[in-house]
């Protein structure tokens, strides 16, 4: 899945929704891939990795111009989420380790980020 930015904040958000005002760090018209989908009750979110970092957004901030869903995702639903993530996502702490740098985490998200950049760049 491949998205562009069309917007940098949604305007009246509820409260419990997560970087909706992303002007610091995208520009409009920029592209990235999207490594994993996040479905709550009050957003959907997109993973896209950015400065290093791979982080949550809001998908209103985006169009959607490839929506091939990657073969590399796996899917779950639990307390009202439904998660479509690579395997590797779904290991306790992934995201804390991989953002605080701990060396195999961000050795398994390279490699799962290097497959799914193939597969939508081929």
């Amino acid at each position: 899945m491949k998205v562009k930015v069309i917007k940098l904040e949604i305007k009246n958000v509820d409260s419990s929704v997560i970087n909706s005002k992303m002007e610091n760090f995208l520009n409009i018209g920029d592209e990235y891939t999207v490594y994993a989908v996040t479905i709550q009750k009050t957003m959907t979110y997109v993973q896209i990795y950015i400065d290093n970092k791979l982080i949550s957004i809001p998908i209103e901030l985006f169009e959607i111009i490839d929506s091939k869903v990657s073969k590399y995702w796996l899917v779950s639903y639990t307390d009202s989420t439904t998660r479509f993530w690579p395997n590797e996502f779904y290991q306790e702490f992934f995201h804390d380790d991989l953002f605080e740098g701990v060396t195999e985490i961000v050795t398994q998200f390279n490699d799962v980020k290097n497959k799914i950049e193939r597969e939508f760049n081929s």
